[in-house]
């Protein structure tokens, strides 16, 4: 799945909406999509500077994008591929980001992201296709 919301009253419609909404900025209404008790993971391989290892609930993940936009001035993900494990989704992506310093830069990264009640509950990326894969089906 890519491009739109496909199915915009799935889990699925609703994470591709997330991700379109994250890519225009609009904090206010992605934070309608976070579970009170959203547990967003970030993997410390990456190493982003000025970024903590976990952000706890909608204060948590807004304080994650404004973690991020302080690093990025301009970040966009592309949902490239969508994979259910029940409510577990392995969100195949593509970030395209410039740095404060002008310095651009693409990578593929893989958003385990768990499901309730239509809401994220819990995120976790990774680098690693087999990891994410082998998280969200475990």
């Amino acid at each position: 799945m890519s491009g739109g919301d496909v199915h915009p009253g799935t889990n699925s419609g609703r994470i591709e909406r997330g991700f379109r909404l994250f890519s225009e900025g609009d904090t206010d209404e992605l934070i309608a999509l976070i579970h009170p008790e959203c547990r967003w993971e970030e993997d410390q391989t990456i190493g982003w500077p000025g970024m903590d290892p976990v952000y706890l609930g909608p204060a948590g993940f807004r304080r994650w994008v404004e973690d991020l936009r302080d690093v990025w001035e301009q970040i966009e993900s592309t949902v490239i591929g969508v994979k259910e494990f029940g409510e577990v989704y392995v969100v195949d992506t593509m970030v395209g980001a410039r740095g404060q310093q002008a310095i651009a830069t693409d990578w593929h990264v893989y958003n385990v992201i768990w499901m309730r009640e239509g809401l994220v509950i819990r995120r976790r990326v990774f680098i690693n296709h087999a990891e994410a894969v082998e998280t969200a089906s475990s």
